[in-house]
């Protein structure tokens, strides 16, 4: 009987202590908090990407300034990635979208995934490096749309890309007088 009525107290004291850990845990750990001075405006919550803010972090990270430290430049490196890593990942379920529609032999599907493609083309074998080029090269010869959103500028940054991938799919021969001719 004595050893029954210790294990019960034992039972019974460790799982107040957890009770009590679980419970006062979240009031011992420091919660970020906005300050009463500190002002929020919910309509920050859902605002856009824009361009200044991509090229600000790819610019960052491909032409750093001289004095820019080294993790200044990983943190850059960062932030461009995750802005271009979004457009990535979008292009692979779009792509996984047009493989299982195109398995299924649903035409419509395959043509209505055409409609809202954010890319232009499968972006999949393109580089962070490069994408990141690509768009600041785009966003030098167009500074007109900075303030512009930035999924709205990805087909005419992605054009140049998306043309070279078409132009390889393009089967030439040369005809008997030395011309390129399509087949």
């Amino acid at each position: 009987m004595p050893k029954t009525t210790l294990n019960t107290l034992t039972h019974i004291y460790v799982s107040c202590l957890l009770f009590i850990s679980i419970l006062l845990l979240p009031l011992m750990v420091t919660q970020p908090s906005i300050s009463a001075n500190e002002q929020t405006n919910d309509e920050e919550v859902g605002e856009l990407i824009y361009n200044h803010e991509v090229v600000y972090a790819c610019a960052g990270w491909l032409k750093p300034d001289k004095d820019q430290d080294k993790t200044s430049i990983q943190l850059h490196k960062f932030i461009c990635g995750v802005y271009l890593g979004m457009v990535k990942e979008q292009n692979e379920y779009h792509q996984s979208f047009i493989e299982y529609f195109t398995e299924k032999q649903d035409k419509e599907m395959v043509d209505f995934a055409g409609v809202y493609e954010l890319t232009g083309c499968n972006i999949s074998s393109l580089s962070h490096k490069d994408f990141a080029e690509l768009y600041l090269d785009f966003m030098t010869k167009n500074e007109d749309i900075m303030d512009y959103n930035f999924y709205g500028s990805l087909h005419g940054t992605l054009e140049p890309y998306c043309n070279s991938l078409r132009d390889k799919e393009i089967d030439f021969y040369l005809n008997e007088s030395g011309d390129r001719r399509r087949t």
